[in-house]
């Protein structure tokens, strides 16, 4: 189908919609997004809050570093896991990020056509 200018991922509308009720049924404004969008490093964690439709104004998030499909063929431009809120103890941008690991174990790779 086509997409919606809005919603250029199609879990974007879905998510938003609910974050929606969610947050307009029980009150709570506080939102930590913790996922593997498969977003290229081009779209800000403050594109992907507002897409979502976080309440309020502030947003922060892990820098961009490539923790995701790291020893794959994947396109590194698209290799980020992110954490993104819209609360928390930085004023605004960037959480503090730290990668514990230089060269992780072998069972973190990913094993293609077993």
């Amino acid at each position: 189908g086509r997409r919606d200018k809005r919603h250029p991922f199609s879990f974007t509308k879905h998510i938003s919609d609910v974050l929606e009720v969610l947050t307009a049924s029980t009150g709570i404004q506080q939102v930590v997004l913790i996922a593997d969008t498969n977003c290229d490093n081009k779209r800000m964690n403050t594109l992907i809050a507002e897409e979502l439709k976080f309440p309020g104004q502030k947003v922060i998030g892990t820098s961009l570093q490539h923790t995701c499909c790291a020893d794959s063929k994947y396109a590194s431009r698209m290799t980020f896991d992110r954490i993104i809120a819209n609360f928390g103890a930085a004023e605004s941008g960037d959480m503090e990020t730290q990668l514990p690991m230089e060269d992780p174990p072998a069972w973190t790779r990913q094993v293609h056509g077993g």
